[in-house]
């Protein structure tokens, strides 16, 4: 944080999308942000810590080299460099790190396997969420079951469809807004996040289903379709 308060990581946690930016798009051909990075360590996706470190330079990279030297954000990726250095060197003397801009060669960003005196380094990584978005504070209040959805018609243990969309969209899950939009969101475009390639895919809404509170999309870059509830944790999706 600043000494007025202002946290330095708050701009780095969600990037803005396609539509909001898309000269950022243009520009930077791998975006990535701090929401990226930790769904991949909760999936496990980064092996080793200097994965990790790529990761995060990565992000700092891109900052920088968009932002004006002079600008707040170009200073926050900085300040932010200098304190997972701090961090890394406290906990791992004599890690390596990556330097800036090297991230974006492919030789530099080779795994130096570095060896540790001790154990292999246990990568731990928090944020105030999986994105930046903050829960509400009141409690959520569910609900009466809908009787109309498919969990409802089939009298089944689980939780009705519309009371989990209705707590997604009170939790702020990253696609819950978009799949509030339900039949109205036809033919609009959006962007699917694919965690296997840590990747945002744009896809054409194309179907809507009513008893299952989900939607098929069609992805631009293959044709390929997908039915999805928007507002699972799991399928998060933006505009």
């Amino acid at each position: 944080k600043t000494k007025t308060g202002r946290s330095r990581s708050v701009d780095f946690e969600l990037l803005p999308t396609r539509k909001v930016m898309p000269e950022y798009y243009r520009a930077i051909s791998n975006p990535i942000d701090l929401g990226s990075i930790q769904r991949c360590l909760l999936s496990g996706g980064y092996p080793t810590l200097w994965k990790f470190l790529i990761a995060i330079e990565l992000m700092l990279s891109n900052c920088q080299a968009y932002n004006e030297s002079k600008s707040m954000l170009y200073g926050d990726a900085e300040v932010l460099r200098e304190v997972v250095a701090e961090a890394v060197h406290e906990k791992y003397p004599g890690h390596p790190l990556p330097k800036r801009d090297s991230v974006y060669d492919a030789k530099q960003c080779e795994d130096p396997n570095w060896k540790p005196d001790a154990k292999r380094p246990v990568l731990k990584f928090t944020m105030k969420k999986p994105v930046a978005m903050e829960i509400d504070q009141e409690p959520f209040n569910p609900p009466a079951p809908c009787k109309k959805c498919e969990m409802c018609d089939a009298s089944r243990t689980n939780e009705c469809f519309e009371i989990a969309l209705k707590r997604a969209v009170h939790e702020k899950l990253p696609g819950a807004i978009v799949a509030d939009k339900r039949s109205y969101l036809r033919s609009e475009i959006i962007e699917v996040y694919w965690a296997p390639e840590d990747t945002w895919f744009r896809a054409k809404v194309i179907k809507y289903s009513h008893a299952r509170r989900e939607h098929t999309v069609r992805y631009e870059a293959d044709d390929t379709e997908e039915t999805l509830q928007l507002w699972h944790k799991d399928s998060p999706a933006r505009f």
